[in-house]
């Protein structure tokens, strides 16, 4: 019955071996398929693991924050009757520690979002045409606030007294420490998925006013060793101050996995804005790389320090403090002033509204009065109908008061015309107890005066006659 097979002793001693060997090569490829088979599960739960991306920061966390800011560019400059065009660097760098009051994380909320922090260091310079300056934030104003509310962009500003304009500028940075964990996904997540920005977001993290586009999105592109890595990139258009711009975003940050925190923000941002009614047009390129830790609140940012500190964005820390250049009077201004021209003795400053440039003002400092000499009603009225001569039209309101810090306030209001516009000129002269004295002139287009109810009487209210060695005490 072995004949079929061939010989019986070969059969049993090659065909033993022979199977013996197929045998070890079964189990072999058995084995090799097992472990490419344990391999792409492997690959395939990694590829299918979901993330959650969801910052742990909350109330009364603090973070340490390192920024580096480089800008590079053109200003475009307003050189009557043409648009002058001048280089521009700017690099800058920070140092501060930020303490959670109130925390929003998610892109669109109802919440708001409220910090408190303490610069160690923040200065820049500033090469622009050839000019070079290197502002820093005094110490007197190292302490700053910031709140987000629901539909209202970051508000910066110190609660130990007003910002200048210049102060402002150096520390209002993009991306906003407060608004980075706003960038992360609203749920779960795999590697390669992608969720979009919403508009508000990203005019916040850039600073524009009014979005007429905007698309922005984030993707997870890697994790490593318990870092998520995501990148953004995007493109916005519309206004700051009115001013039409048109941006591109490209970025990058971290996510500390086992921290639950961003631990590291890069933006590339890259701007063209037209020239405005009080701010030069830019054509730059600016990089921001932050780096954040955590860290337990310093000294300053202790409940002891802050405790006598008043945090509320009151009128009064919210505006803008401007010095004369001769140093002879400060005034608080409402943000939406911008000083437009400040030499000598006269200021030229520009009101502007959602875009709208709703008037102009004037301030020059005047001859100081005769000791006993007080100044009418009524001598006012006639030294602006004088100055106006051929221009003058009617008075429509006329008035005085004393200010709070006893100081004489006249106001007139006159009505005329300019390029056969109907236009409004409201005038103030302020003189302190000393005779020292100030000339406020307000134009405005007659339908725009009642948008611009108070905020003449107001800056005026706000202006303080002030001694050069005391001024000096603050700066």
């Amino acid at each position: 019955m072995f004949g079929r097979y061939g010989d019986r002793e070969r059969w049993t001693r090659e065909g033993i071996v022979s199977m013996c060997c197929n045998g070890c090569h079964f189990r072999n490829l058995i084995f090799a398929v097992g472990l490419l088979a344990l391999a792409f599960a492997t690959s395939a739960a990694q590829g299918a693991k979901k993330y959650t991306l969801r910052s742990r920061l909350k109330t009364n966390d603090a973070q340490q924050v390192h920024a580096e800011f480089k800008v590079g560019g053109r200003l475009m400059l307003f050189d009557h009757p043409q648009v002058k065009s001048v280089p521009m660097e700017v690099k800058a760098s920070f140092d501060y520690q930020e303490r959670a009051l109130e925390f929003q994380t998610g892109d669109q909320g109802e919440s708001t979002s409220r910090a408190v922090r303490y610069y160690d260091q923040a200065q820049a310079e500033l090469i622009i045409d050839k000019k070079t300056s290197s502002p820093k934030l005094p110490a007197a104003r190292r302490l700053t606030a910031i709140v987000i509310e629901p539909n209202t962009g970051p508000l910066l500003y110190s609660p130990l007294g007003p910002l200048t304009q210049g102060q402002l500028d150096l520390i209002n940075l993009p991306a906003n420490s407060l608004l980075l964990d706003r960038m992360l996904p609203p749920g779960k997540v795999h590697q390669g998925d992608s969720w979009k920005h919403s508009s508000e977001l990203i005019s916040w993290l850039v600073g524009v006013d009014a979005v007429s586009q905007c698309e922005a999105v984030s993707t997870l592109v890697d994790v490593q060793e318990g870092v998520a890595k995501m990148v953004l990139s995007g493109a916005i258009s519309g206004a700051i101050a009115g001013v039409s711009t048109d941006i591109e975003l490209k970025g990058k940050y971290n996510f500390d996995l086992r921290r639950h925190r961003i631990t590291w923000f890069a933006l590339l941002i890259k701007e063209k804005r037209a020239v405005g009614h009080a701010n030069p047009g830019l054509e730059v390129v600016a990089q921001l790389t932050m780096r954040l830790s955590d860290a337990k609140p310093g000294v300053q940012l202790t409940d002891a320090a802050l405790k006598s500190v008043d945090l509320n964005p009151r009128p009064e820390l919210t505006s803008l403090l401007q010095q004369s250049p001769s140093r002879e009077y400060e005034l608080l201004a409402d943000r939406r002033w911008n000083v437009m021209d400040s030499e000598g003795d006269l200021t030229v400053m520009r009101f502007i509204d959602r875009g709208e440039l709703v008037a102009q003002c004037n301030i020059a400092k005047l001859d100081k009065l005769p000791p006993n000499k007080v100044m009418t009603l009524s001598e006012f009225q006639d030294e602006v109908r004088k100055a106006l001569g051929d221009r003058f039209g009617q008075f429509i309101q006329a008035g005085q008061s004393a200010t709070p810090r006893r100081y004489q306030m006249l106001r007139v209001v006159v009505g005329g015309e300019s390029d056969k516009l109907p236009v409004q000129c409201h005038y103030y002269q302020l003189t302190n107890p000393t005779g020292r004295r100030l000339a406020f002139v307000f134009t405005m287009e007659a339908d725009l005066a009642e948008s611009f109810v108070k905020q003449d009487q107001n800056l005026v209210l706000g202006t303080r006659f002030t001694e050069p060695k005391l001024t000096a005490a603050r700066t």
